[in-house]
């Protein structure tokens, strides 16, 4: 069992997608809250659809909807039987309802997205992008044509999205980090695993990367005027200081967070490119950009974004800042029912939006609800303002752009000169239309600047590389930005001087990367060279990133190193980075990353980059050397020797080096406590049976911590034949109601693997298991599962059939799992005891309808219930972080009361298991020796890393596993009702609640 990094697992229920909370107002309109002098209405007549999810509006103002058929199903069911289809919604008599529903498309896997264009719908459904034409003008698409195919299926809904219709004429489109195989019709392939923006004309040529990273879930994009694009995304990071998603500004060759090993598919240009505006864990699906009057002043331009965990439609004020943007954020829609679940917000012709609610039958990827709920299904609402007037300008703009597009008349759209115009020559592409975008480049509307400079590179302008060398030099800083990948695009090798002189001067990290990016694909090495010594250190870092992103870098070994001692902390970062990638240089990069961390100016700042760069080259003699010199080693103090032996822990090698263990033996005897206990910790994650002396001897020490003393003895684990009688005692003493609940949680974890006598498990049964608070029962239990003879297991049956705490912490499927290596007498003897505990879990319902009653009449304390949170009583902050405080091991809570209701978190607490976040799944493992239960860390091809508690990893290789799965029951006991009282429930839910946004002094993030 987990340890105290599960004590108050509550949000292993909810916090990462959505729960069930009190809808007292009801379903649809009634819940609704909007803005004073907005109104909410039905946008089309009741079941008319079903399950829509993502949609677009053509031009004669039919509504083309992706429907799920109510099936969550699994990828290859999907595969095999596809059953979504794409609506085709009409309004039939005018009254802004639509009425009318045909299926157009069908037979589908998930249809995530739809655009119109000339007269046809293109839409994606993994592994293809589909274009759908209605030659006879049914309602029913009688051509269906592929477009391009090759993108992997994940029924989770976190593959293939789009298209979108660029200002540009391409169709854009967003994969997540499933994979990919395509063979395009003109001739091209591409395999990789990225999750990646691409692009692709309407017949399917020209399909290329636009953008990409280590994100899981891109959804929707949609562009500026001038061509700027954003999108909607998850993870942007793991969980953590109560941020998850984000909406990113994409830009031409970005590579954005998470960090994931599949970022190396891309160039880079430095650091993952920063994130815009960032959420919780809310699920953005749909985005709009809107545009107009219809809502009143203010909004044109603003996003609004569907939250599919948040039951809400968010707004977004947009600003410029450099060559990126900032969003002021509000909420705009929000509903009070459970299972609404927008998924998309379109603008309609009028200037009016259009809302879409899934319904409820979605549950394969968030939540991770046990129970699909498809009788409860989607609608479309409609927004408008109170006695607005409709603005069809928009609408009517488009329309007379595609009219102009399509008559090549580029003498109107010169003369119109707007951004819009700039795009709608570029789709022209006669001499003509390049000429008057050469002549935009000139304008006096930088937005027009921009348009132009983005145009004349897909374009491949030669003609405007003067033009756009001068633009480099000093403009805009959106429009620098875009003049410089208009470089790249042109293959300008003239300008790569301009270009990396620029970098002295960069305004910020997104026109740097573009800088970047061309230089990279210029792939020109003089003249960056001889600018490795230039007088800037941007300018030194932009040409050691560029050499050493080039196709067979052209980057020398000396160059990169002499860079390490650079004054320059950032370009410093720069260079460790560079160092890594390059394992033949570990001899030189180890004297130069040894001088680093001895020297005296080694600062916390920049320890994870040294860090990384020690662990990339772990497994070269050279650095083994060097670590194993440095361990133990007197003249470096506490700080130095914690960050060595974080660098060892990261350390993927297979063996533990030897020339470590001399080291590690002194740090084990460390004045230090800190420094103790983390040389513990790497001995538990290594399974190194070498110190088991000195561990028992720190075990044994009366006079150290509890803390020291219990993770030596779980260090120790299962490699001795039993537990010996002192350490018996002194763990089960640490049992006691008195006992911190990390210290008591902690040793009933280490008695829960221990190997035993018959006695010893009669005297657990016997003397503690009746007595057990909730926290430690269910590890009790867990040292039984191993096996016996009749009377171990009718003692345990006997204890959990007298137990004074809450049989629903253990479950009564854990006691099958136990009881099933015992004889049969002993599972006939506890059917009366497994029949009460199933029947119990109704009780425990009933408990917590009268719990939210109590708690709901009860004015919490904020301030008494951080004390229930970080106090030894619950141990809540031991494994989960509220801003920068707490543990590391269960979900961040940072942000969490806006996102979860009082009732959420309070059935979180009374009835755990019901369902999990995505990446904090509980496994099991079995080896020859033990049995281990815990959280996946970060596993390597030879070894599974399991956090089973706060700074308590194992890693265990591969080839020893028998066994592993998910766990079926929650890692988290029931009974914190039992342990806290109602009024110390109120109060901690108080505190939880009142954390709706991140500490003010919360780290930044990225």
């Amino acid at each position: 069992m987990m340890r105290a990094a599960l004590v108050f697992a509550f949000v292993l229920l909810w916090t990462a997608c959505t729960g069930r909370q009190a809808a007292t107002d009801g379903r649809g309109v009634p819940a609704m809250r909007v803005p004073a002098g907005f109104v909410v209405t039905e946008a089309s007549t009741p079941g008319l659809v079903n399950y829509p999810m993502l949609g677009t509006i053509a031009p004669d103002g039919a509504m083309y909807m992706c429907e799920s058929s109510g099936r969550t199903m699994k990828t290859p069911e999907m595969t095999a039987n596809p059953d979504y289809v794409v609506t085709r919604l009409t309004d039939t008599n005018g009254d802004g309802v639509w009425d009318k529903s045909t299926v157009f498309a069908d037979k589908l896997t998930l249809p995530a997205g739809a655009a119109w264009q000339a007269g046809s719908l293109y839409v994606a459904a993994p592994p293809v992008l589909w274009k759908f034409i209605d030659t006879n003008h049914d309602g029913v698409a009688d051509v269906r044509d592929e477009v391009v195919r090759g993108w992997n299926l994940s029924a989770n809904a976190a593959s293939l999205h789009g298209p979108i219709m660029g200002p540009d004429g391409w169709l854009y489109l967003t994969d997540g980090r499933h994979g990919f195989d395509i063979k395009t019709r003109d001739g091209k392939h591409y395999q990789g695993k990225a999750s990646r923006i691409w692009r692709v004309r309407p017949d399917g040529t020209g399909l290329e990367t636009f953008a990409g990273g280590g994100f899981d879930n891109p959804v929707e994009v949609v562009f500026t005027p001038g061509g700027d694009m954003f999108g909607t995304m998850t993870y942007f990071q793991d969980p953590a200081d109560g941020q998850r998603d984000a909406i990113l500004h994409f830009v031409e060759g970005g590579v954005y967070p998470k960090p994931y090993a599949v970022t190396a598919e891309f160039p880079r240009t430095g650091e993952l490119m920063p994130v815009m505006t960032k959420f919780a864990r809310i699920a953005p699906a749909g985005l709009l950009r809107y545009r107009g009057a219809a809502l009143g002043a203010g909004f044109d331009g603003n996003l609004f974004t569907a939250q599919f965990n948040s039951h809400r439609v968010q707004r977004h004020k947009v600003s410029r800042v450099g060559a990126t943007y900032q969003t002021e954020d509000e909420d705009f829609l929000m509903s009070s029912d459970p299972d609404f679940h927008p998924t998309d917000a379109i603008q309609d012709r009028d200037g009016s939006l259009v809302l879409v609610d899934t319904g409820a039958w979605f549950i394969h990827g968030c939540p991770l609800s046990r129970v699909a709920k498809p009788d409860i299904k989607g609608r479309l609402y409609r927004i408008r303002r109170k006695g607005g007037q409709p603005d069809p300008q928009p609408a009517a703009g488009d329309a007379r752009m595609e009219e102009w597009v399509e008559k090549k008349d580029v003498a109107a759209l010169a003369k119109l000169a707007t951004p819009a115009a700039i795009f709608g020559l570029y789709r022209i592409g006669t001499p003509e239309a390049h000429a008057a975008i050469l002549a935009g480049l000139a304008s006096a509307d930088w937005e027009v600047r921009q348009a132009a400079a983005r145009s004349a590179g897909m374009a491949r302008l030669n003609a405007a590389i003067p033009k756009l060398m001068e633009m480099v030099k000093k403009e805009d800083p959106g429009v620098r930005r875009q003049a410089a990948a208009a470089l790249g695009q042109l293959d300008a090798k003239q300008a790569v001087s301009v270009l990396i002189e620029a970098a002295a001067d960069a305004e910020d990290r997104f026109v740097e990367h573009s800088l970047i990016y061309s230089l990279i694909q210029l792939g020109v090495p003089a003249p960056l060279h001889r600018q490795l010594s230039h007088e800037s250190p941007r300018v030194r870092q932009a040409a050691l990133i560029a050499l050493d992103q080039m196709e067979r870098s052209p980057l020398r070994e000396q160059q990169a190193l002499a860079l390490l001692a650079d004054p320059d902390a950032s370009l410093r970062r720069a260079a460790l980075w560079v160092v890594s990638r390059h394992k033949p240089w570990a001899a030189g990069a180890t004297k130069s990353l040894e001088a680093a961390y001895r020297s005296p100016r080694f600062a916390p700042e920049e320890s994870t980059p040294l860090g990384e760069a020690i662990a990339a080259f772990c497994g070269e003699e050279a650095m083994r050397q060097s670590i194993g010199r440095a361990l133990g080693d007197v003249s470096l103090d506490a700080s130095r020797q914690l960050f060595l032996l974080d660098s060892a822990e990261r350390c993927s090698s297979k063996e533990f080096p030897a020339t470590w263990q001399t080291g590690l033996a002194k740090l084990l005897a460390h004045s230090d406590a800190r420094v103790r206990l983390q040389a513990i910790q790497l001995v538990r994650a290594r399974g190194l049976a070498a110190f088991d002396a000195d561990l028992a001897k720190l075990a044994a020490e009366s006079s150290e911590r509890d803390e020291l003393r219990v993770a030596a003895l779980s260090a120790l684990g299962s490699r001795r034949a039993q537990l010996d009688g002192p350490s018996f005692a002194y763990l089960v003493s640490r049992l006691a109601p008195a006992i911190p609940a990390d210290v008591k949680l902690a040793a009933a974890q280490v008695l829960s693997r221990a190997h035993y006598s018959p006695a010893q498990l009669q005297e657990i049964a016997a003397k503690h298991l009746k007595a057990a608070d909730p926290i430690v029962l269910p590890s009790l239990v867990e040292a039984f599962r191993s096996g016996g003879d009749v009377q171990v297991g009718n003692a345990l049956a006997r204890a959990l059939a007298e137990v004074e705490s809450s049989l629903g912490a253990v479950g009564s499927q854990r006691v099958k799992d136990i009881l099933a290596k015992y004889p049969d007498s002993v599972r006939a003897a506890a059917q009366t005891l497994i029949a009460r505990m199933e029947a119990g879990r109704q009780a425990r319902l009933e408990k917590l309808k009268k719990l939210e009653t109590a708690t709901a009449n009860t004015s919490g304390d904020v301030g008494r219930g951080r004390e229930i949170y970080f106090g030894a009583k619950a141990g809540c902050s031991s494994c989960h972080t509220i801003g920068l405080e707490g543990g590391q091991v269960g979900p961040d809570l940072t942000s969490i009361g806006a996102i979860r209701s009082a009732h959420d978190l309070l059935e979180a607490i009374v009835l755990p298991g019901e369902s999990f976040v995505p990446g904090h799944e509980v496994y099991r493992v079995e080896t020859a020796q033990e049995s281990y239960s815990g959280v996946l860390g970060k596993s390597t091809p030879d070894a599974v890393r399991l956090i089973t508690g706060p700074g308590d990893e194992v890693r265990i290789p591969r080839k020893d596993i028998l066994k592993m799965g998910h766990a079926p029951v929650s890692l988290m006991p029931e009974g914190f009702d039992e342990i806290l009282t109602v009024k110390e429930l109120t109060d901690l839910m108080a505190y939880l609640r009142a954390q709706t946004a991140r500490p003010a002094a919360s780290a930044p993030g990225l």
